[in-house]
């Protein structure tokens, strides 16, 4: 098996979404659940121009439909949705089942640099054997 996205852009976006959600401005509420459903737009929209978050965004749309929806499995392997030996099965359902904006669903999840990151590091445990 073989990433069609590179790694070292998810780890790009992974620093991108470590340094945005570390700013003292960006709160994320603790039930994402809530019944207004629009706390991300809330969120993303007092932040329009921000440089990291403008830049998170070009780097998302500089990418495939195949290596979002590898970047969206790698993300829920990482939070443990599917397990890594599933890979196939996350990218087919990432293509599919992803909500829209594809950024904003992403940067939505605070702790989405630490999921990148896990995912990846489980998928190339994945590739060794």
């Amino acid at each position: 098996m073989t990433l069609n996205i590179n790694p070292d852009t998810v780890r790009h976006l992974a620093d991108l979404a470590r340094t945005f959600h570390a700013q003292e401005a960006v709160t994320i509420p603790e039930d994402m659940q809530q019944p207004s459903g629009d706390w991300g737009n809330q969120l993303l929209a007092a932040h329009a121009g921000d440089p990291t978050l403008d830049e998170f965004r070009a780097v998302l749309t500089d990418l495939e439909p195949d290596q979002l929806a590898e970047l969206v499995a790698l993300f829920r392997i990482g939070r443990e949705d599917y397990a890594p030996g599933e890979w196939h099965v996350a990218v087919q359902r990432a293509g599919v089942e992803t909500p829209r904006p594809l950024d904003d669903y992403l940067i939505g999840h605070p702790l989405l640099a630490e999921y990148l990151e896990s995912g990846l590091e489980a998928v190339a445990d994945l590739e060794a054997e």
